[in-house]
C-alpha cells in the first residue's frame, strides 16, 4: 500500500498531532498518595484501594488513596478543598513522615584501613558526610565487598 506521494505508509507518517512517549506502569507513579503524602500499600494484603487524580489544568495523573479522592470530591473537588477538609476534621493535611533511622558509624578494623557498614544507607550517609573514601581503604557493606583497598 502506498501513500499520497507514492511512499510506503507507516504509522508515524500518518500519526496525529501527538508525540510518541514511553509507556508508564502504575509503579512509575510511586507509592505515595498525592493528596495525603502517606504510603499506599500496593504489595502485601490487605492492599489499599487506590485511584488516580487527574489534574484539570495539566492532565497529569497522580496516584491517591480512594478515601482521599472521595473526601476531596465531597469537599469541593480540588486538592485545596481536601486539605481544608482534613484541617476541619482536626487532622493534619499531610501525614507526618517517620523519623529517619540514625546513621550508624562504620566499624573500623585494622586502624582506618577497613570500614565495615551494616547497611548501604549507612555507607551512603557516610560518603555524604565525609566525602569519598580513599582507594587504599577496604570497604564492606554487610557481607559484600565494595572496595578492595590495598
Amino acid at each position: 500500500m502506498t501513500g499520497p506521494g507514492g511512499g510506503k505508509i507507516t504509522a508515524q507518517s500518518y500519526a496525529t498531532n501527538s508525540s510518541a512517549g514511553v509507556a508508564q506502569s502504575p509503579l512509575d507513579w510511586g507509592d505515595k498518595c498525592f493528596l495525603c503524602s502517606s504510603k499506599i500499600n500496593i504489595d502485601t494484603p490487605p492492599v489499599d484501594s487506590r485511584e488516580f487524580y487527574v489534574s484539570p489544568r495539566t492532565g497529569k495523573m497522580m496516584l491517591c488513596h480512594s478515601a482521599c479522592v472521595d473526601l476531596m470530591n465531597r469537599s469541593g473537588g480540588t486538592p485545596a478543598d481536601f486539605h481544608r477538609a482534613r484541617q476541619e476534621q482536626g487532622k493534619s493535611s499531610v501525614e507526618p513522615t517517620p523519623e529517619p533511622e540514625p546513621v550508624k558509624e562504620p566499624v573500623r578494623e585494622q586502624g582506618a584501613a577497613w570500614l565495615h557498614f551494616e547497611k548501604l544507607s549507612d555507607y551512603n550517609a557516610y560518603v555524604v558526610k565525609h566525602g569519598t573514601i580513599e582507594d587504599h581503604v577496604k570497604v564492606t557493606v554487610g557481607n559484600q565487598l565494595l572496595q578492595a583497598g590495598e
